[in-house]
């Protein structure tokens, strides 16, 4: 598996602290998602829109919602103490 920290624009490479794009690549990624949808419950959520509304939430620094056994990527704000709990309460409200 290679991963490379990209500008989403560009394609360049870039450090940490910058907005980026995570690329992926290896034997066990697929080249495209057929849905782009999370069925959870009886409902049918959009990730972007998932990953728009807990950018809301002032304890969370960044978020990303893949299609996987875990679904939700949660970096926490320096100091937060935020809990997997507080976040599927904010999602819930």
């Amino acid at each position: 598996m290679e991963a490379k920290i990209v500008d989403p624009v560009t394609g360049e490479a870039l450090s940490p602290g910058q907005k980026v794009e995570v690329r992926l690549r290896g034997p066990t990624i697929m080249k495209d998602r057929l849905k782009e949808l999370i069925k959870c419950k009886a409902y049918q959520v959009p990730p972007v829109e998932l990953e728009h509304l807990l950018h809301t939430n002032p304890e969370i620094d960044d978020i990303a919602v893949v299609l996987f056994q875990w679904p939700l990527f949660v970096v926490r704000k320096l100091g937060s103490n935020i809990i997997v709990a507080q976040v599927m309460e904010f999602v819930t409200k």
